[in-house]
């Protein structure tokens, strides 16, 4: 994601001072990966249960908008990995 979109490394503040390069072995990193993917895992496993999804998304949103996150990047991410 970083490499083919170098921006997104200011939204993650624990990155933005990172070379691109020195992501790769972050144990920060590759635990949100970890935690990404676990939501995805969530979502697909409750897809029977609508609110129980809006539910789980709504509370990633909350998170993310602590971290300030902007709102058009997390409603796209979301759409990317849920609606395809």
């Amino acid at each position: 994601m970083f490499e083919s979109r170098p921006e997104l490394i200011k939204v993650f503040s624990n990155f933005d001072s990172k070379d691109v390069s020195e992501l790769r072995d972050s144990r920060l990193l590759h635990d949100h990966a970890l935690r990404v993917m676990a939501t995805v895992e969530a979502v697909i496993s409750q897809l029977e249960d609508l609110p129980e999804v809006a539910k789980m998304l709504k509370e990633v949103g909350d998170v993310h908008r602590r971290y300030n996150v902007p709102h058009d990047l997390l409603q796209a991410n979301i759409y990317v990995c849920f609606c395809f």
